[in-house]
């Protein structure tokens, strides 16, 4: 009788809720998301999102709100001595300060328009890909497999855990997480950001960076370091055309193809079926848990792009190779290691390719998240420390199929 009494009594909350307006919800929430709810004010989006027929908000906490402030606090200008930033206390001063345009669109992404998606909604790891309010860029949500926790992914595998979920408003519903989300950024923006020196190298030499970055609607498959350097005597020996077709080899058009829609025994076309009048593929595996393209084995999956997605694989593909089969390794515990494919494998360092190359580190207030079809003009936005201490190790290290 008593827990009879209590569902009951929670479901009348929830209901009661759920006919409140947006204004009313954020005010009612106001010990954890007081920053949030006057920053969407100053913004102008309670009135775009009420707007919207339904909307998910993945709403920053107060504390999420004020690390992201205190690190980058030119994302606010004031004329106030404090210049916009969260005082001891946690207090904003928001009277004359402006929003830049940069932590406007931050804001979009946060909202997903046209469905309000309860915990239960939302697919477990690895997840759901959903449109969001700015440029049509995604967002990555997932729920445990328990289904009492969740967290979002977004800007190269930046994690934010939920930590309250189904908050519900008239038209919507709302989640808060404990870090603010980014927006993804271009393939090169991102591999220059993630270490994949290599890959951009490459890029750079064989003057692909725009045709990546303007491209729409692709799927890379970024191969790490140590996979140019296993095959590096070879690649050395290729001529700026092979090298072109190589790399184009390793992009994916028509699609994003996040693991959720890849099965195996497709088939994808590359930026590489220009070159050759029959046409060259990439082909999918699924064996032992792990997730294959041709040869090589996806170690780190769904890497958001501005224009597309990313997966990070362990050897280099060779779009000379017939396809058949590459007798996998299968001695891990989950999923088997790729192999190369290229005959006679030599390992080598190739300095033309990295030399030059920096990682990205800096950050920059200025400018806007274009339309995803283009705009690699993002490279040195975001410090990866963003993402958090060690995440980029750690982001490395997960198999994320």
């Amino acid at each position: 009788m008593h827990a009879s009494y209590l569902f009951t009594a929670a479901t009348a909350i929830a209901a009661a809720s759920a006919q409140q307006s947006l204004t009313d919800v954020l005010s009612s929430q106001s010990d954890t998301l007081s920053l949030f709810t006057q920053i969407v004010q100053k913004a102008g989006l309670v009135d775009t999102i009420t707007s919207m027929d339904s909307a998910t908000i993945f709403a920053p906490t107060n504390e999420a709100l004020r690390d992201a402030l205190d690190q980058f606090p030119s994302l606010i200008s004031s004329n106030s001595n404090n210049n916009g930033s969260t005082s001891n206390s946690g207090s904003l001063d928001l009277e004359n300060a402006q929003l830049s345009n940069r932590f406007v669109e931050i804001l979009q992404y946060h909202v997903v328009p046209g469905a309000a998606y309860s915990l239960q909604d939302i697919d477990v790891f690895p997840g759901s890909f959903y449109t969001t309010a700015l440029n049509g860029y995604v967002v990555n949500p997932y729920q445990t497999d328990g289904g009492d926790g969740g967290a979002v992914f977004s800007r190269e595998k930046r994690m934010s855990p939920i930590a309250s979920a189904d908050i519900e408003y008239d038209s919507g519903v709302i989640h808060t997480i404990d870090k603010v989300l980014l927006p993804p950024v271009g393939p090169n923006a991102t591999a220059l950001d993630m270490g994949f020196t290599y890959f951009y190298g490459a890029l750079q030499q064989t003057d692909l960076t725009t045709d990546v970055a303007t491209a729409d609607q692709i799927t890379v498959f970024i191969p790490r370091d140590q996979a140019f350097i296993d095959v590096g005597a070879q690649l050395k020996d290729l001529s700026s055309q092979e090298l072109s077709t190589l790399m184009r080899f390793h992009v994916a058009t028509e699609m994003p193809y996040y693991t959720t829609n890849l099965s195996d025994g497709d088939t994808l076309n590359t930026l590489a079926n220009t070159n050759y009048e029959s046409g060259i593929s990439i082909s999918i595996d699924e064996s032992d848990g792990a997730l294959y393209a041709n040869n090589a084995r996806v170690i780190t999956a769904n890497i958001l792009l501005s224009n597309g997605v990313a997966h990070l694989i362990d050897e280099v593909m060779n779009p000379e190779n017939d396809n058949s089969d590459y007798g996998y390794d299968y001695s891990l515990d989950e999923g088997g290691a790729g192999v190369p494919a290229f005959e006679d494998a030599a390992s080598a360092t190739i300095p033309s390719l990295t030399s030059g190359v920096t990682v990205s580190s800096t950050f920059s207030p200025t400018g806007t998240f274009s339309a995803v079809s283009g705009a690699e003009n993002l490279q040195s936005n975001y410090k990866m420390e963003m993402l958090g201490g060690g995440a980029v190790a750690a982001v490395l290290g997960m198999m994320l199929v």
